[in-house]
């Protein structure tokens, strides 16, 4: 039975384009800016509402979100469900402080398909889109 992670990698035939979003510009910067220098195209968004937007116009155009945890307005696993909804292979990855309140198990009950506790290592995000993605495409 084919996964998730599988349908996403089955259908991406161009770059990998991946939407940051984090209200802490610092922080969305600077992961947009290391998975830059792995070749991904990224969109960075410091509101989950106008990354909600963008992603609506084209929804097909985009394969990765990663989503900060706990923002104003609309927290991250919301943002994640209104995009699954119009893309159900969309991966998705939670960045959170409270990483106290993430398992694997907790992920997955959420709908996500990784996190990571911040701070973390950009190389350990990329560790894991190589891995979710088809090798050609990382």
């Amino acid at each position: 039975m084919e996964n998730k992670v599988d349908k996403v990698a089955s259908a991406v035939t161009r770059p990998v384009s991946i939407i940051v979003v984090d209200d802490e510009e610092l922080i969305g910067k600077a992961v947009t800016q290391a998975l830059e220098l792995f070749g991904y195209q990224v969109g960075c968004f410091s509101s989950a509402e106008d990354a909600l937007r963008v992603f609506e116009q084209a929804p097909s155009e985009f394969d990765v979100v990663i989503s900060d945890y706990t923002m104003p307005c609309m927290d991250g696993l919301e943002l994640i469900r209104r995009m699954r909804s119009k893309k159900q292979t969309l991966l998705t990855i939670i960045m959170t402080g409270a990483l106290d309140q993430w398992d694997e198990q907790t992920s997955k009950r959420r709908g996500v398909d990784g996190f990571f506790g911040k701070p973390f290592k950009p190389s350990e995000l990329v560790a894991f889109l190589k891995q979710a993605l088809r090798p050609e495409q990382v």
